[in-house]
């Protein structure tokens, strides 16, 4: 794991920017978006990531359908998609896999969640 590029989706700008700081205090390089739509145009003008975390619950294209979007239009994009998400009920982790998520983070996010997905790189 050497400088991953890490998409961070997410429409609260709390929690952008504390993900965002814990990322890059692991040594990551961050680019945040706060749209599924905002970060597909990203992708689109073909920028590397290395690892998506994307929240379930946007408003607009919700996590579900943006990671769907992101599969359908880059298939050979090959990098894993984490979901992130406050509702944290159970049986939430098995839905979000079984839709096509990599991995799972319930939020708030905590640096050892973060440190565990990062290794998915």
């Amino acid at each position: 794991m050497s400088n991953p590029r890490v998409l961070l989706i997410d429409d609260d700008a709390v929690t952008r920017v504390v993900v965002m700081m814990l990322l890059q205090q692991l040594g990551c390089t961050v680019d945040a978006h706060e749209s599924g739509q905002s970060a597909l145009k990203q992708l689109d003008a073909g920028r590397d990531v290395s690892l998506i975390l994307m929240d379930i619950q946007m408003s607009g294209l919700n996590g579900i359908e943006t990671m769907n979007m992101i599969r359908e239009r880059f298939p050979s994009i090959g990098v894993p998609i984490v979901a992130m998400t406050g509702a944290d009920l159970p049986g939430d982790k098995e839905r979000l896999l079984d839709a096509g998520f990599d991995d799972y983070m319930a939020k708030p996010v905590r640096p050892e969640a973060l440190f565990r997905v990062l290794k998915l790189t």
